[in-house]
């Protein structure tokens, strides 16, 4: 039997129950519809009051805390080279060790193990 022919049966043999689930569905509706009306109305209003702005008085004038104070020879900034010079090199790169080199090739693999876990 298709949809149209069930609903068809229960119309006209169970008149009550259709009546039922008709008038519960017109309930629905129109109770979601005064919802919905109620909810645009009230986001027309402000529920909060609105906060008057103070200015700012003050009788003694505003002392800033000392800030974070900078190393020596610390610079903020500098011009990007596209190359490093050899006086950069030796004193920017470090080679790193055997031990060092290892232990990072064990990290990765440890990683490279958690991650694909009991992949075939």
């Amino acid at each position: 039997m298709r949809i149209p022919e069930r609903i068809k049966k229960i119309v006209t043999q169970k008149k009550s129950t259709a009546v039922l689930v008709i008038s519960i569905l017109l309930f629905l509706s129109a109770a979601a519809s005064v919802m919905f009306v109620f909810r645009l109305i009230g986001n027309s209003r402000s529920s909060v009051p609105a906060v008057p702005v103070q200015k700012l008085v003050t009788v003694h004038p505003l002392i800033l805390p000392p800030g974070p104070s900078l190393p020596e020879g610390y610079t903020t900034s500098r011009e990007s080279r596209t190359k490093w010079t050899d006086e950069d090199a030796d004193a920017w790169f470090s080679t790193p060790g055997r031990n060092t080199v290892d232990s990072l090739g064990k990290s990765n693999d440890a990683l490279i193990s958690d991650i694909l876990g009991a992949a075939p």
